[in-house]
């Protein structure tokens, strides 16, 4: 019994200091601030906004396409290049783009998903209000992960601007189901896999994290990381 007391003495001291170091630990808040003019930085701003107006909330295990068709006419209507000169696939609302590349080899896929989750809870600003305020773009979808989509979209529409074209294959896929763990992405590999491509690179939106400091990535490549039919912003 006295070892007993012992090992639960000591699991309480460690369950004590965990507590007291997390309330004495600062919280971590980003301090990056873009390097860029606001001529440069607000379009950019503007289209993270409207594709965040557009409310692309997912419920398990119901089909609402009208909800991804207005989506992806916002995405047509942001990035025409994109639209016009790669090939797009729509299963279902789940999005496939390919950039076809000098070379067939060690193609590469960019993911990330276009679904958001409930907006529950109380909110600063209203959730699909795309409200540009204290240099930030707030509302559901603008760091999971619309950012992200946003992000390569824009990298690959101002790469088509100059004429360039990519050494490798490029695929650009995202899922209208990936906050409930649904279909969508099981269907992209299905159709990756029904194409014979054999990936040499995946990259997913990976996770968030409150640096003291950055380095932002040069420009002209990817920026820094109800029932009724949705009524998208303009």
């Amino acid at each position: 019994m006295l070892y007993v007391g012992i090992l639960l003495g000591i699991v309480v001291l460690l369950l004590l200091v965990a507590l007291v170091k997390t309330l004495l630990t600062p919280t971590l808040k980003s301090t990056y601030v873009a390097d860029e003019p606001e001529e440069v930085s607000l379009p950019l701003a503007e289209k993270l906004s409207k594709m965040v107006q557009c409310d692309t909330t997912s419920f398990e295990a119901q089909n609402e396409p009208a909800r991804w068709e207005a989506f992806h006419q916002v995405l047509k209507e942001l990035f025409p290049l994109v639209h016009e000169k790669l090939e797009v696939t729509d299963i279902d609302g789940n999005l496939l783009y390919y950039w076809q590349g000098k070379s067939r080899e060690k193609p590469i896929l960019l993911m990330s998903h276009q679904d958001v989750v409930p907006a529950g809870g109380e909110w600063k600003h209203p959730p699909f209000s795309g409200l540009i305020e204290d240099g930030k773009v707030w509302g559901r979808g603008t760091s999971d992960t619309k950012c992200s989509v946003m992000a390569f979209l824009q990298a690959v529409e101002e790469l088509l601007s100059e004429g360039y074209t990519p050494d490798c294959d490029v695929y650009l896929s995202s899922s209208c189901t990936e906050e409930w763990g649904g279909d969508g992405c099981p269907k992209l590999v299905e159709e990756i896999r029904r194409r014979g491509v054999d990936l040499f690179l995946v990259m997913d939106e990976g996770g968030g994290t409150a640096a003291r400091a950055a380095t932002p990535a040069p420009r002209g490549r990817i920026p820094p990381s109800t029932g009724s039919p949705p009524s998208c912003g303009t």
